[in-house]
């Protein structure tokens, strides 16, 4: 079920600024042997469970969403890998210092089990870099399924890049042996 529901409402000016100034939220209590029934509940029943929460000279016009889908099942936490979905190419003479880093690598992800049961990652949002110059940290968004059930304490992971110039230069080391050159033939 959603968190919530979006209801417009039409009636006289002076009742509707009453729920205004009050406390907008109004509970709706959907009864679980109802939902036991089928799977769906319609914005007519909907509105037949509403009615009771307004005056009668307001009417509900329109309910968003106007199904609300059901589907009973355990919601269980899972920790996940983060997947960066990232595109990016070093500049000419740039190179990686160590390697790419998430923090945090993992993150725990609450839902239906079904669903969680299929996923072996989380990925982030496309992140497009272009040519990299530098070192690059930032925040990168989570993208989660779309399931109104899914969540996760933490939305966003910080993305560590170490571009850094590579160096090049020639190095004149001489060699000396540690022991002098023995006398006669050696043979090994």
């Amino acid at each position: 079920l959603p968190d919530y529901l979006r209801v417009t409402l039409k009636g006289p000016g002076w009742d509707l600024l009453g729920y205004r100034l009050r406390d907008r939220t109004k509970s709706l209590a959907i009864s679980y042997e109802r939902i036991q029934e089928q799977d769906y509940l319609p914005a007519s029943r909907l509105r037949n469970q509403m009615g009771g929460l307004f005056v009668q000279s307001v009417r509900i016009l329109d309910i968003d969403p106007d199904t609300l889908y059901t589907q009973l099942e355990q919601l269980t936490t899972r920790s996940l890998p983060v997947h960066p979905d990232l595109r990016y190419r070093l500049a000419d003479g740039y190179g990686l210092s160590s390697s790419m880093s998430l923090e945090p690598e993992t993150v725990d992800v609450r839902g239906p089990r079904s669903l969680l049961d299929t996923m072996d990652s989380v990925a982030t949002k496309p992140l497009r870099l272009g040519v990299l110059d530098q070192e690059v940290l930032r925040e990168v968004a989570l993208q989660l399924p779309p399931h109104p059930a899914v969540s996760t304490p933490r939305y966003f992971v910080r993305l560590h890049i170490p571009a850094e110039r590579l160096t090049e230069d020639k190095v004149i080391v001489p060699v000396e042996a540690a022991h002098p050159k023995p006398a006669g033939d050696v043979t090994f």
